[in-house]
């Protein structure tokens, strides 16, 4: 997901791949990246949004200390995360990587699924959406913690409310 977002800002898809590739990760593309990356454009909007996807999973791992879905992501995860313009692999992440209990995981996924819910609803009903909270941040987190606790593939997961 990092390089998959770095390339939607700008960060050079050759590169990019090759850092996969190093890191032994190509087969754990989904399908919408593995696209992006061979057709050589599209829309980036997604790669970009999934960053806050990126903070719940770093949360999930501890790397992250607080997960508040009334804020974004911090303006300085990226440096949390390997430098792809160093390339940098991800054994420090994995190094400190220490996964959250279960049930804090829980939690969180469904206090995202509430939300997602209060949004969907606000906009069914055009009433005001919950204050301070943001669709996209709540769908990406809501996905991104609704996969850890799923069997489905990135691009499968069903974000219905």
């Amino acid at each position: 997901m990092n390089v998959m977002a770095a390339i939607a800002y700008g960060f050079d898809k050759t590169k990019g791949i090759a850092w996969l590739s190093r890191e032994k990760l190509e087969g754990s593309l989904s399908e919408h990246e593995r696209t992006f990356l061979s057709k050589g454009s599209g829309d980036t909007t997604p790669f970009k949004l999934q960053i806050e996807g990126m903070w719940a999973l770093a949360w999930s791992i501890g790397v992250v200390k607080e997960l508040d879905f009334a804020k974004d992501c911090d303006e300085k995860f990226a440096q949390e995360l390997p430098n792809l313009k160093l390339n940098q692999g991800g054994e420090n992440l994995r190094r400190i990587a220490n996964q959250r209990p279960l049930e804090e995981i829980l939690g969180a996924c469904d206090l995202a699924y509430c939300l997602h819910s209060a949004i969907r609803e606000s906009q069914i009903t055009n009433k005001n959406s919950p204050k301070k909270l943001k669709p996209y941040v709540i769908l990406e987190r809501r996905r991104a913690l609704d996969w850890l606790l799923s069997e489905e593939s990135w691009d499968e997961i069903d974000l219905d409310t």
